[in-house]
């Protein structure tokens, strides 16, 4: 009894029927991520310069319109570039929408005489994510990306409070004074969100940048060892590449699957 071939149609519907989808509404999430750190050091408002971009790749989850990156996920070396350095390995983080409170909003006198500060503006989409092992003059930043206020000691025993934002796609600013000039000055920068890959659908591929302010700052005068920085971290959703593959994997069936053509005229072999 000769032996019952499927039809084409038939196993590409197979394939189409087990295939993931191109965006899927939960589970882990390939990314590539870029972080930049512009920094102002000192007591002039000229002195800003963005260190060296670091890069990477990792795995997030996303889930109910969550995001989540497990800690050791972003990793990398900073050269020593105006006090700044250390090896950065990130906290655990969580970013959703409406998460950052208003708590950390700019207040009614950001950028007076007297007052420096860190802050973001609220609703849109963040979170929480420290960058642990990041360094200036010896003093520990990981509340850069969480947010709050701490008093810290550099390597030459110099007390400085260190004020943070959490991260946003909206906008992060942080504002500092100087004695020698009235003048407020500010650093700022803004993210942007191109959508999850559970929900994204337009050109290119999803993903975000998200910003995070910060100041450190003797609480007693202006020191040249003051600073201030906006980091931005970027994230670009990576397509999974079996999905990137379906299409030849079904035309490879396909070819296996289509019944062979017979040659007529040509007897069989006798046994």
């Amino acid at each position: 009894m000769p032996k019952s071939r499927k039809s084409p149609f038939f196993v590409l519907l197979l394939l189409l029927a087990y295939a993931p989808t191109g965006s899927a509404s939960a589970g882990p999430v390939a990314f590539n991520w870029q972080l930049r750190l512009e920094v102002n050091v000192g007591a002039g408002p000229n002195s800003s310069v963005q260190l060296p971009p670091l890069s990477g790749t990792g795995i997030a989850q996303v889930s109910g319109g969550a995001l989540s990156i497990a800690p050791g996920e972003i990793v990398a070396a900073i050269p020593t570039t105006m006090g700044f350095g250390g090896t950065i390995s990130n906290g655990a983080g969580t970013f959703s929408s409406g998460a950052v409170s208003s708590g950390f909003a700019c207040p009614s006198n950001a950028g007076q005489i007297g007052v420096d500060t860190a802050c973001v503006s609220s609703g849109g989409f963040g979170g929480l994510l420290s960058l642990s092992g990041l360094l200036h003059l010896g003093q520990g930043l990981s509340l850069w990306g969480l947010g709050g206020t701490n008093v810290g000691q550099t390597s030459s025993g110099l007390f400085r409070a260190l004020q943070a934002a959490p991260w946003t796609t909206g906008f992060a600013s942080a504002w500092y004074f100087l004695t020698v000039d009235p003048t407020p000055f500010v650093l700022a920068d803004r993210g942007t969100f191109r959508g999850l890959p559970s929900t994204f659908a337009g050109p290119g591929l999803p993903g975000l940048s998200l910003v995070a302010p910060m100041v450190v700052y003797s609480p007693i005068a202006v020191l040249p060892e003051n600073a201030r920085g906006i980091a931005t971290l970027s994230i670009t959703f990576v397509p999974e590449p079996r999905v990137l593959l379906l299409g030849a994997t079904a035309v490879f069936a396909l070819l296996l699957s289509a019944p062979r053509p017979r040659i007529r005229g040509v007897p069989s072999a006798s046994p």
